[in-house]
């Protein structure tokens, strides 16, 4: 009888067992205000919980959660919190706060924020919080050398959504990149800088704004403007695709634009006819995207999650560990000649030896 009463406990305990290794991880997702199907940073975020979708399957619960503004992102971080989710991920700077004010009630509940850091006390105090940035001036001298070898007029502009440490480092490093190039080639370029405005809708969600802007860079003479300004940047990406050129002592010069965060180059395409072939014989208008990669931050943090390796801290992102690069594939691959290729590589290799400081403030 003692005997058969063990075999039964030990196979309910297996069981049990069983049944607790089989609970999905539950991860939230929280998308920056301009949802994940942004074209740009949200969208980045969308491919890395894809990724995580396709490698782990029924391990993970996913639950995203698309706010329209701040306030609704804190009332869905207060239900995460309240519903004991082990980690949130906030893909936006701006839902900081709301991360501090909940890791010190909510223990078991990781904190993750896309964009900006936890002060290194509360990484100790909290041990619950971490911090996902980026090098995005690296990146961007990369784009940066792309536009100043590449510009036919000598000008070329950079827009930039909300001023402020995170932005300015993409416009410092495509600054210093133009320069890299005009050292090299014996130019001159004039770089023209504008951010889009002081609220989160201007920008980073404002095409209209963008596309004013960018009008404006163009009517300066700049033939290619970078952005990085989100969903106010697809007007940045209209205005060098519609007409897709500036007239200029009598000549037609093809405007580009540069994209930011995930690879924008098919909506640089002139295309009316929907018949695949561009109207104008430009590939695209885009002639390279700084690729910012969000997805591979959100995917980590995931696998970190499902092999039980979340720990506090802040973690950067660089050039050196993939974690940015520029896009050249099929479609804007005959739009950078290998001379140029050539020089941004040299540079990659410079950042990544440590040859080369890129700086993140404005020269």
């Amino acid at each position: 009888m003692n005997r058969l009463l063990l075999t039964i406990c030990l196979a309910a305990l297996a069981l049990g067992a069983v049944t607790l290794a089989q609970q999905p991880v539950r991860v939230a997702v929280v998308a920056p205000q301009g949802g994940f199907n942004d074209q740009s940073f949200g969208q980045a975020a969308q491919d890395g919980v894809n990724r995580a979708r396709a490698v782990f399957g029924d391990l993970v619960e996913f639950i995203l959660r698309e706010p329209a503004d701040d306030p609704q992102a804190q009332q869905f971080y207060d239900d995460l919190a309240e519903q004991g989710v082990r980690v949130i991920i906030g893909v936006s700077f701006s839902y900081l706060p709301f991360a501090q004010a909940l890791a010190p009630d909510f223990p078991d509940t990781y904190f993750a924020i896309v964009d900006d850091f936890f002060p290194a006390e509360q990484v100790t105090q909290f041990g619950n919080v971490i911090g996902l940035r980026f090098r995005e001036e690296q990146g961007s001298f990369l784009v940066g050398i792309i536009a100043g070898a590449l510009t036919q007029t000598g000008t070329v502009g950079f827009v930039g959504g909300l001023q402020g440490d995170l932005i300015e480092a993409f416009g410092a490093g495509y600054q210093q990149g133009i320069k890299f190039a005009d050292e090299r080639l014996g130019r001159n370029t004039q770089l023209l800088i504008n951010f889009a405005g002081l609220d989160i809708f201007d920008a980073f969600l404002n095409p209209a704004k963008g596309l004013e802007i960018a009008r404006g860079q163009q009517a300066q003479g700049a033939d290619i403007i970078y952005h990085a300004a989100g969903q106010t940047g697809n007007g940045v990406i209209q205005a060098a695709t519609d007409p897709g050129y500036l007239e200029r002592d009598g000549q037609r010069i093809t405007t580009f634009a540069i994209g930011v965060d995930s690879d924008q180059g098919i909506f640089g395409i002139q295309d009316a006819n929907n018949d695949g072939v561009p109207d104008d014989g430009v590939p695209t208008h885009v002639i390279t995207s700084m690729l910012k990669r969000t997805d591979t931050a959100v995917f980590e943090t995931i696998r970190q999650a499902v092999d039980g390796e979340l720990q506090a801290g802040n973690v950067f992102f660089t050039l050196a560990d993939g974690g940015l690069d520029y896009v050249l594939n099929d479609l804007n691959g005959s739009l950078i000649p290998r001379s140029v290729m050539q020089l941004a590589e040299e540079a990659r290799q410079l950042i990544v030896n440590g040859q080369l400081q890129v700086g993140n403030k404005f020269e």
